[in-house]
């Protein structure tokens, strides 16, 4: 009970005594927070074998507290949302590129490839992925995972919506249960064998679970182990220094507008100490009384450019104007480093400040947020367009799946293709470099053309096709020849061949023989 009060006075006194500040309401009651006292509690310190998240959260409503401290951050602080921001920017961007190719060219007729890449163009556009995809990184960051479910709609279209992490629960009658802790149903022999979901369906009417199939559910974690069911948000670790980052710069400004405020100090000489308490109570706006101490205190307003005035018994000092403007900078960049490593990005990402690091060099191929960024990207390309097997395949096979059993194209070309997702590139791109290797490769013949255009961001049979038609219309703007439509290429009008070449027609025994008619060459001129 005295570390709940320590709690619960640390929001009103804690600056005065030092107790814990009420949002870390961990500090005094242990890594586990309001701790399960019953024997399976206990047990569940131990060992992950329900699926627990050591040593930080080890029953749902645990998880749930950490998960709204972190979405409240990461609504309201300036540098969680610039780092998340930078996160979904530089992950997804615009959106994934989603592609059917054949599993081996010319197996595949053309038009059956045609129509399987407009059905899956016209699925990314009817549930608006390039958003999802976004709101996905975002809700991996803030609540440390996601969860969306497959609709299969009559039309052969499906459809996916997130679900809210609090309505996966469990029934209350089985939140004990190893099988169906967290509000997610694993077998009895292997908690990574996921059988299904406890979802609430209709939080408005009752908070009873419907055990939704593993298949019907796209689930994300990070920043847990496998044996652990549910993910735990990135803005966790960093909470006290997105704070502290918070109220450093909210002291930078008070300190500066107090600076501003303040224009003179003016002493008055030989004046009664009587007559300087009334100006100060005349120039009072008002009287705070302290609930601890019971004292008065009295309250000024001080508009910008105020002078004081006082009696030379009286000496005003500013510490403030001791502690620059630059130490305080220094300290936020201190911190705001150890937020951009959690991560996995430079500073610059999130302060906006680029005197410290070159930008273009923190995104080069070795780079660590590079490869933060590309494991972000491979982590979801696999839970959107190229897993295949069951359960959690991708929501893009799934589409192509269900557009195949409600008759719009074969079944059987399922299996002979394959969905290539190309997210947006991570690294800072010298272009004329990236050009010179291709050319390279390709003249190696590593690379193809098709691969080419992959890499630079085109549809490399639908460039193929708009070359082929400006070649045409150049050849279709092209004077014609004379002698008319029929004459021959390189052939002069009247039939003869040009000067200087030889016509086979007159060779006899391998020698060219020479007109009569005509005289043998002679040597040209001084002027040709």
């Amino acid at each position: 009970m005295s570390s709940l009060n320590g709690v619960i006075g640390g929001g009103l006194f804690g600056d005065q005594f030092g107790w814990p500040d009420q949002r870390d309401i961990f500090q005094e009651v242990g890594p586990y927070g309001f701790a399960d006292g019953s024997s399976a509690g206990l047990a569940r310190r131990d060992n992950r074998l329900t699926g627990e998240i050591l040593p930080t959260a080890i029953n749902w409503f645990q998880l749930k507290i950490i998960r709204d401290r972190c979405r409240m951050i990461a609504r309201n602080n300036e540098y969680a949302i610039a780092a998340m921001a930078a996160r979904r920017s530089y992950v997804v961007g615009t959106g994934f590129k989603y592609q059917v190719v054949p599993k081996k060219a010319g197996t595949v007729p053309d038009q059956f490839l045609d129509s399987m890449q407009e059905f899956l163009d016209l699925w990314v556009e009817h549930n608006n992925l390039s958003e999802v995809e976004n709101e996905a990184v975002y809700r991996l960051d803030a609540e440390g995972e996601f969860f969306i479910r497959k609709f299969f709609g009559n039309d052969g279209m499906l459809r996916t919506r997130f679900i809210e992490p609090e309505l996966i629960r469990s029934p209350v009658d089985s939140s004990d249960s190893p099988q169906d802790t967290f509000g997610i149903r694993t077998s009895p022999e292997d908690i990574r064998d996921v059988v299904g979901y406890w979802v609430i369906e209709k939080p408005w009417e009752n908070t009873t679970g419907v055990l939704v199939p593993a298949d019907e559910i796209i689930h994300v974690k990070i920043n847990s182990e496998s044996n652990s069911k549910r993910g735990l948000p990135t803005l966790y670790a960093v909470e006290s220094n997105l704070r502290a980052a918070e109220d450093v710069l909210a002291s930078m400004i008070a300190l500066a507008k107090t600076r501003a405020k303040i224009g003179m100090i003016r002493s008055v000489a030989d004046a009664p100490a009587a007559a300087i308490e009334e100006l100060e109570r005349s120039a009072a706006d008002g009287q705070v009384t302290d609930r601890v101490t019971g004292r008065s205190t009295n309250v000024e307003r001080f508009a910008y450019g105020t002078i004081l005035t006082s009696s030379d018994n009286i000496k005003y000092e500013f510490p403030s104007l001791n502690a620059g403007a630059s130490d305080l900078i220094e300290i936020l960049k201190v911190n705001l480093r150890a937020i951009a490593a959690r991560f996995g990005i430079s500073e610059i990402m999130m302060s906006a400040d680029a005197s410290n690091a070159n930008y273009a060099s923190s995104l080069t191929a070795e780079a660590p947020a590079t490869k933060s960024f590309e494991r972000f990207q491979s982590m979801l390309t696999g839970a959107f367009g190229t897993r295949k097997t069951r359960p959690g395949r991708s929501l893009a096979w799934e589409a192509l799946a269900h557009a195949a059993r409600m008759g719009h194209f074969d079944a059987k070309l399922l299996g002979m293709v394959t969905i290539q997702v190309n997210p947006p590139t991570v690294q800072a791109r010298d272009r004329a470099a990236e050009s010179n290797v291709h050319k390279t490769y390709l003249e190696m013949g590593v690379l193809s053309k098709a691969s080419i255009s992959s890499d630079i961001g085109v549809d490399p049979k639908k460039e193929s096709e708009q070359i082929l038609r400006e070649q045409k219309e150049a050849q279709k703007n092209q004077p014609t020849p004379p002698g008319g439509m029929g004459a021959i290429p390189g052939q002069q009008p009247g039939g003869q061949p040009p000067q200087g070449e030889v016509d086979d027609s007159t060779n006899q025994g391998g020698q060219t023989q020479q007109p009569e008619s005509e005289a043998p060459p002679r040597a040209p001129g001084p002027n040709g």
